[in-house]
């Protein structure tokens, strides 16, 4: 029994090294937290608030003014209005060609900025994980070993007997 009781030490040491690991509560706080979870004939009534909200979404549409021409304006009045309309457009064309380049380089550094901290994340976690995987494995195995032996001698009373 003792052999037993002495691989069984291992294995939860193992099992606590682990829960630290992965920032579980000790087996006291977990505990603590069940008996504070269990259910109560009475329990308390529960006072619950529902909000709800409709989100608003602004929708940018730029328009370009013209310059007007009646059939009756001078020849010249009417070439000049074209020319002042086509300004505009190209105005308006470059400057929602600027807007367009900034917002998508704003969204291009905001992804290699992500990008960067979802890669340390995941390595750090690649880490963790590595290191859980083999941390403990001894202890684990010698666990084993003292819980296999005292199952072997405990069941060999008999032949332990004999042999004394």
């Amino acid at each position: 029994m003792l052999l037993q009781v002495l691989g069984l030490v291992p294995i939860f040491k193992s099992i606590l090294d682990l829960r630290h690991e992965f920032e579980y509560p000790g087996v006291f706080a977990s505990i603590k937290a069940a008996w504070r979870n269990r259910p109560r004939f009475y329990p308390p009534p529960n006072n619950m608030v529902i909000s709800g909200g409709i989100g608003s979404v602004r929708a940018g549409i730029s328009a370009c003014q013209s310059v007007e021409s009646g059939p009756s304006d001078s020849l010249e009045y009417q070439i000049d209005a074209i020319r002042k309309t086509v300004k505009m457009l190209r105005d308006n064309f470059e400057q929602n060609k600027r807007m367009t380049a900034n917002t998508i380089e704003r969204h291009r550094q905001e992804l290699n900025m992500e990008t960067r901290e979802q890669s340390v994340q995941l390595s750090g976690f690649a880490r963790k994980m590595r290191s859980v995987h083999t941390s403990g494995l001894a202890w684990s195995a010698s666990g084993a070993v003292w819980i296999g032996a005292g199952i072997v001698l405990s069941s060999m009373s008999i032949e332990l007997h004999r042999w004394l």
